[in-house]
């Protein structure tokens, strides 16, 4: 059980990671250098450090795999709306799928007990 949800954490991350690393090359490729320079500079994120930029992409990933999407970030331009329609629809699945394992989990330990 506690092996399952260790493995289970773990795939989250690679997912938010893989995630937040596409959705920065996506904003790369679509974004003009002003227009990543003015995104990086509202958002107080030097685009020098990677990991500042790591870190900001990883959160806009988390906010809405978790489905809180606070809305700080968002899609500007036709190929990041589309990423977002993708992140959208694999968060509602990641979601879906925590929960059902949660659940199983739990149901999993009160038979035991």
């Amino acid at each position: 059980s506690m092996f399952k949800m260790i493995r289970l954490f773990f795939y989250m991350l690679i997912g938010v990671h893989l995630c937040a690393c596409m959705y920065w090359r996506v904003k790369m490729e679509a974004s003009s250098p002003d227009e990543l320079n003015s995104f990086l500079d509202q958002h107080e994120v030097d685009g020098e450090n990677f990991q500042d930029t790591y870190i900001m992409c990883f959160y806009f990933v988390l906010t809405v795999f978790c489905t809180i999407g606070f809305g700080d970030i968002y899609g500007v331009n036709t190929a990041e709306r589309v990423y977002c329609c993708f992140l959208f629809l694999a968060g509602a699945c990641f979601f879906g799928t925590l929960v059902s394992h949660i659940n199983e989990m739990v149901m999993s330990v009160s038979q035991e007990s």
